[in-house]
């Protein structure tokens, strides 16, 4: 696979999940989550740069992984989770 096309199926899979107003929210609301999403992308970036697929593949797990977290985040009604946030 070539890292446009692991980057694609990602993002795919990613939009399968997502709820619009989650990345508002999250850069609003979960500050600690929208930095380590920006740096998860600096490194996707990088790794597709120098097409080094292993660590490219290991990123975009990551970042996966924490864009579904975020949407749960975002799709779990106030005080469900103990947490008072407002959206």
């Amino acid at each position: 696979m070539t890292a446009n096309s692991l980057i694609d199926l990602t993002l795919g899979k990613i939009a399968k999940v997502y709820s619009p107003g989650t990345l508002p929210w999250i850069k609003v609301d979960s500050q600690d989550d929208w930095r380590r999403m920006v740096g998860l992308e600096g490194e996707i970036n990088e790794r597709a740069l120098k097409e080094d697929i292993n660590e490219l593949k290991k990123v975009l797990e990551h970042y996966q992984e924490l864009i579904f977290s975020m949407v749960k985040k975002f799709e779990t009604p106030k005080g469900e989770t103990g947490e008072l946030f407002e959206r």
